[in-house]
C-alpha cells in the first residue's frame, strides 16, 4: 500500500491555526512555524504556499537535490480515489498520474514485482510525503545503477523487508549509489531492511525507528553507511536490541566495512555497532547533508509533522490519514 500525500494532511489542524492567525491581522510568528525540518521549514510559514505548489521542488535535500520535480510538468489532479487496474488505470485516479511529487522516474508497481516505490536505474529521484506499508515486496527498493536519491519525511509501517538498495552482491554498478534517508518516521509493525545496504554509500540522518523485530540497518558488499541524528528506539524483545546487521559470517571481511553512528540516540537498549574507519573523511561520498540534533525529533509538538512530534502523536495522526484512504495504491 502506497498512500500519496501533500503536506497539507498533516497540517491540517496547523494550517487552520495559522489561517486564523493571518484573518487576524497578526504576523505569523516565524519561530513557531520552523520544526528543523529543512524542507518543511522552506514553506510551511508561508500561507499561500499551496498557490505554486511546483515550489517545493526547489527545497530538494541530499543526494536526490538535483531532482526537478517535473515543473516545467502539468498539474495533475486526482479526482477518484478509488484503486483500479494498475496495468489500464483510469483517468482521474492515482494509477494514472503523471506523478511530479514523488517523481516521474519511478515506477508505482501492483501487478509486478510488488514494490511500493520501485527505483530502476535511475537518478536524481526525491521521495517525500508518502505513506507506505503492507507491499507485497519491499516498500521502497533501488536498484541497476540507481543513484542520487532522497527518501525524505515519510511514513512507513507494517511491513517486513522495508528498503532494499542495490541489486545483488554481484552486480557491481551499484558501487556508485547514493542515497540519503533522512526525516522519516518508521513505524509500529516493520521487521527488517530499514534499509538494507549494497555497495554505495548511504547517509541515514534525522530519522525515527520506533521499533523493529530483526533489526534496523544492514548491509553486505562492503557499503559505507552514515549513521547521523537518529533516534533508535528498540523493542522490548532483549535479542533485537541490536540496530546493524552484516550480511557476513566472516568478521576479518565486515570490520573493514565503514559504519558509524555519530549523534544517534539509543533508546530501551538500542545499540549500533560501528565498524571500519572512524575519520570524518572516510564519509564523505556518505554525507549529503547537515544532521540536526535529535531534540529536534523527540520534542513534541502542536504542528502533525514526521519531524517534530512524539512517536504516540505520530502514530494518532497516521491512524487517522489512513482512515480517510485518499489517494491510496494497495499492491
Amino acid at each position: 500500500m502506497l498512500h500519496q500525500h501533500s503536506p497539507g494532511i498533516y497540517h491540517n489542524k496547523y494550517q487552520k491555526q495559522q489561517q486564523g492567525i493571518q484573518q487576524g491581522g497578526r504576523k505569523l510568528d516565524i519561530e513557531q512555524c520552523r520544526t528543523g525540518n529543512p524542507i518543511d521549514d522552506r514553506w510551511r510559514c508561508d500561507p499561500e504556499w499551496d498557490t505554486n505548489q511546483k515550489r517545493l521542488a526547489d527545497c530538494a535535500v541530499g543526494s536526490g537535490k538535483n531532482a526537478i520535480g517535473g515543473q516545467d510538468g502539468e498539474v495533475y489532479v486526482v479526482t477518484d480515489s478509488d484503486n483500479d487496474d494498475p496495468l489500464r488505470p483510469t483517468p482521474g485516479t492515482l494509477r494514472y498520474a503523471p506523478l511530479w511529487d514523488p517523481l516521474p522516474q519511478y515506477a508505482i508497481t501492483g501487478g509486478s514485482d510488488g514494490d511500493g516505490i520501485s527505483i530502476f536505474s535511475s537518478r536524481d529521484v526525491w521521495i517525500e510525503h508518502c505513506t507506505l506499508a503492507n507491499c507485497y515486496d519491499g516498500l521502497i527498493d533501488a536498484t541497476y545503477g540507481s543513484t542520487s536519491i532522497t527518501i525524505f519525511n515519510n511514513y512507513m509501517l507494517h511491513h517486513n523487508e522495508v528498503m532494499l538498495m542495490g541489486h545483488s552482491d554481484e552486480f557491481l554498478d551499484d558501487k556508485n549509489m547514493q542515497v540519503t534517508i533522512a526525516f522519516n518516521f518508521f513505524g509500529e509493525g516493520l521487521v527488517q531492511r530499514i534499509p538494507r545496504c549494497r555497495h554505495g554509500y548511504f547517509h541515514i540522518v534525522n530519522d525515527v525507528y520506533s521499533g523493529w523485530e530483526m533489526y534496523a540497518i544492514g548491509g553486505s558488499a562492503n557499503p559505507t553507511i552514515n549513521s547521523q541524528g537518529n533516534v533508535f528506539i528498540a523493542s522490548e524483545n532483549n535479542s533485537s536490541k541490536e540496530v546493524t546487521k552484516r550480511e557476513s559470517s566472516l568478521d576479518a571481511e565486515w570490520k573493514n566495512w565503514n559504519w558509524r553512528s555519530e549523534g544517534d540516540m539509543m533508546l530501551n537498549g538500542a545499540f549500533f555497532t560501528p565498524s571500519g574507519e572512524e575519520a570524518p573523511t572516510s564519509y564523505i561520498e556518505a554525507s549529503s547533508m547537515v544532521a540536526k540534533p535529535t531534540s529536534v525529533l523527540t520534542k513534541t509538538s502542536r504542528q502533525q509533522d514526521v519531524s517534530s512530534i512524539s512517536v504516540t502523536d505520530y502514530n494518532q495522526s497516521s491512524e487517522a490519514v489512513q482512515k480517510k484512504g485518499e489517494n491510496r495504491i494497495d499492491s
